[in-house]
């Protein structure tokens, strides 16, 4: 008995091809044929590609017509925009806030060198508050305040070990 889909030979009581999984239905009287349940075939997901065989990438046609410019030149932009940017400046004191949180968190491991950097993060902070970027100044006074705790913190714990190194015995 033979596969009608994929060919493959069949056992006698099979109920699905072990090859293509097709599903063979149950055989009639003795003699008759083997009658198969039609169904759609399974896509390869990797087809077989034969190496000796060349492929021909398909025809492209090149783009015909001229490239037509911009319909604007460069003179006739508006810098409304950008100017307006201008005038929001203690907006930008927020970002410039965050920027300084940041730094004061790298440098306060270095004895005295965050504390500076944190104490301007935090004026600005401050100054920024009634901007609408709130949240950016908020984060900013937040992390120069951390910032200015550690480098305190730092700078006492180096002291402190500075003066217990420096006893006599030591």
């Amino acid at each position: 008995m033979q596969c009608a889909y994929c060919g493959a030979t069949l056992q006698p009581d099979s109920k699905v091809c072990s090859q293509c999984g097709a599903e063979v239905a149950p055989a009639g009287p003795p003699g008759a044929p083997t009658v198969f349940v039609t169904q759609e075939p399974i896509p390869e997901a990797f087809p077989y590609v034969d190496p000796s065989q060349t492929v021909e990438p398909p025809a492209t046609t090149p783009v015909a017509g001229p490239v037509t410019p911009a319909p604007v030149s460069f003179a006739d932009i508006s810098l409304a925009a950008v100017n307006s940017v201008k005038g929001d400046t203690r907006a930008n004191l927020a970002i410039v806030s965050l920027v300084l949180g940041v730094l004061s968190l790298c440098s306060s491991f270095f004895a005295l060198c965050g504390a500076p950097v944190a104490v301007i993060g935090v004026i600005l902070g401050i100054t920024s508050l009634k901007t609408s970027r709130r949240g950016m100044a908020i984060a900013g006074i937040v992390l120069n305040g951390v910032g200015l705790l550690m480098a305190v913190l730092f700078t006492v714990l180096i002291g402190v070990m500075g003066y217990f190194s420096s006893l006599p015995g030591n």
